[in-house]
């Protein structure tokens, strides 16, 4: 009976620590998506961008990281871990994917700001959930593997961004 159980709490586990990784690592690819598509940013002459607007831009994004980050807390204690994850990874799929269609650089901003929000929120509440659901002596371990998620992400952005993306002009290795 106790095996029973206990591979019941071990599956459990799992798919907590598997869909956190999920979740972390489309939070890593829509984090650097914005430093792959900045040379497309600076070429758009309809916005006539510059660099250090584009850098005030991705400013914004991590300024709503931060209060995503301090806010998920209290959000996650009222309505629940696994709420709060799913809003987070709603929230910075939804206002990222509306990026696309921003008319100004102030709209891009702002949804950069509030796709932040949820970014910021996920990485907390997801490695509390891992840590709540691990047992005591794999907390460390299945923390640490949802956290490769987030790099994975990352280097999938990269990797998609090679094929999607024209060659800068200015790039010296075209």
């Amino acid at each position: 009976m106790f095996g029973a159980a206990g591979s019941e709490e071990s599956a459990a586990t799992r798919w907590v620590v598997v869909l956190c990784w999920i979740a972390v690592a489309l939070d890593g690819f829509d984090l650097v998506v914005l430093g792959a598509v900045t040379p497309a940013l600076l070429e758009y002459q309809e916005w006539g961008l510059t660099a250090p607007q584009v850098g005030a831009i991705t400013s914004y994004g991590l300024v709503g990281m931060l209060i995503g980050a301090l806010g998920i807390g209290t959000l996650a204690d009222v309505i629940g871990r696994r709420r709060s994850i799913l809003i987070s990874v709603v929230s910075f799929s939804v206002f990222t994917a509306l990026c696309a269609f921003a008319p100004t650089p102030g709209i891009f901003g702002t949804l950069r700001f509030l796709a932040g929000l949820g970014l910021g929120g996920l990485i907390p509440t997801a490695a509390t959930m891992v840590s709540e659901y691990a047992r005591m002596r794999r907390g460390g371990s299945s923390i640490t593997f949802m956290m490769t998620g987030y790099h994975v992400g990352g280097v999938l952005t990269a990797l998609l961004a090679i094929p999607v993306l024209p060659p800068s002009a200015g790039a010296p290795c075209s």
